[in-house]
């Protein structure tokens, strides 16, 4: 028997002496005056030793590997977990690595890592050529007025850093802020130029 069984049995033990307990309150209380009680608890009390005695029989604790394998389970692999989790912890090192000089120009943070995310993750154009790729950003949000003298510095501290595109093509990433109202996207063919 498995340890699932012995659960079972342990269940079943449970509900008959409870049943038991009630008559036999019931009996203490109003002894005698009913025979049809009297002989549903020596019913009860008889399955209650029997389930006992099929417990006592049964092992208690089991190896957990050997229930799972009879239950034919097969093991987690985790080593896709561990590969999403290593990049998550990249990309929230290059976050706050891109955030630091951020944060010290504005020194508001209560919603400095919105701001910045919202800087990030805007919309916008690249361009790619052959030696570097130009990537123009519209940023959604209405900075406050302490942002109008920080906004426009970033892509140029980014930029001092020299980033390279991640595709090992050694071509340099140059940041752009782009005007909304100065902005006017068309696609125009080029050689050698993609647009996306």
């Amino acid at each position: 028997m498995t340890q699932l069984s012995y659960k079972a049995l342990e269940q079943q033990a449970a509900q008959l002496k409870s049943q038991l307990s009630r008559l036999l309150l019931a009996e203490h209380q109003h002894p005698g005056r009913s025979a049809r009680r009297t002989d549903r608890i020596a019913t009860l009390s008889q399955e209650l030793q029997q389930v006992q005695d099929q417990q006592a029989k049964t092992e208690k604790e089991v190896s957990r590997l050997e229930v799972l394998i009879q239950q034919q389970m097969v093991r987690l692999d985790t080593r896709n977990k561990r590969l999403v989790d290593s990049l998550k912890l990249i990309a929230r090192n290059a976050f706050y690595q891109a955030l630091g000089p951020f944060k010290k120009a504005y020194t508001n943070y209560r919603d400095d890592h919105e701001l910045f995310r919202n800087l990030t993750q805007a919309d916008g154009v690249l361009i790619d050529t052959a030696e570097h790729v130009d990537a123009y950003r519209l940023p959604t949000v209405n900075c406050p007025p302490k942002l109008d003298h920080i906004v426009p510095g970033l892509p140029a501290q980014l930029n001092a850093t020299n980033p390279l595109m991640p595709d090992g093509s050694g071509r340099r990433l140059r940041l752009h802020l782009a005007d909304k109202p100065g902005l006017q996207v068309a696609i125009v063919s080029r050689p050698k130029n993609t647009f996306y």
